[in-house]
């Protein structure tokens, strides 16, 4: 589903939460609406206390997964100053002397969707997939 948000009558953009309307988008849906349904659900659930005006939470895709150049450690998401950053773990608990300095989120994480997007794909991979790393269930 695709949002259109418009302009209210004072030629401002609408908010994120009030859409003028919604179209179906022209791409296949990546989840089924009973899982988008469900993820809302949860992400309410999980919501913590609104930080520095946001109500939103943050979001760190990469955390624990990105290493550090500088000394191999795992880097987390971290917000400073209103920004995302990930900085390696271990000068964010004072236990090494890194001198990795920290990343913009949104750079590493737009380096990340670059990379992915330049894999290509044989048509038939989502059968390979299921075929090589799935078992059925047995009952």
């Amino acid at each position: 589903m695709v949002a259109y948000y418009g302009v209210d009558v004072k030629g401002c953009k609408r908010k994120r939460k009030n859409p003028a309307e919604v179209f179906p988008g022209e791409h296949p849906a990546l989840v089924s609406p009973a899982d988008f349904a469900r993820a809302q659900e949860l992400r309410q659930m999980f919501a913590r206390r609104v930080r520095l005006g946001h109500t939103y939470p943050r979001m760190y895709p990469l955390s624990g997964i990105l290493i550090c150049g500088s000394c191999g450690h795992n880097m987390r998401g971290m917000t400073s100053g209103g920004r995302r950053y990930y900085w390696d773990r271990t000068r964010l608990n004072h236990i090494g002397s890194c001198t990795q300095k920290t990343v913009r989120a949104e750079v590493a994480e737009k380096q990340v969707v670059d990379l992915i997007c330049a894999v290509k794909l044989q048509p038939d991979w989502q059968e390979w997939v299921m075929n090589n790393h799935f078992t059925p269930q047995e009952s």
